[in-house]
């Protein structure tokens, strides 16, 4: 016994389609406005828009951010927030990816 099947549009393939080319639309755009940026900040903003991506994309999402944070932790890619010159030492409040991925890993 043989079955044929009618394949029909269902609308949640159109509701779907129309999502991810919003996302396209709003991601291109993103990108485009990071890279008239400066230099260094145009790299760590393409790297937070792919983010997202690159962790849907694994399967193991704890240990992908363990090892993003063993892998960043020496390198030391802090911002200075509050920025001033002072010999105390203390120069502003830092905020580096360590944090931000421990923030992450928290959620």
């Amino acid at each position: 016994m043989q079955s044929l099947t009618v394949n029909r549009n269902h609308p949640n393939q159109l509701v779907f389609s129309l999502l991810i080319t919003c996302v396209a639309i709003v991601v291109s755009a993103g990108a485009w406005y990071v890279w008239q940026l400066e230099t260094k900040w145009a790299v760590f903003g393409f790297l937070a828009i792919l983010f997202p991506f690159i962790v849907a994309m694994t399967r193991d999402v704890r240990r992908f951010l363990i090892w993003m944070m063993i892998f960043l932790i020496p390198l030391g890619i802090d911002y200075k927030l509050f920025y001033h010159i002072s010999h105390s030492g203390q120069t502003g409040v830092s905020l580096g990816t360590t944090e931000i991925i421990l923030f992450i890993l928290l959620i």
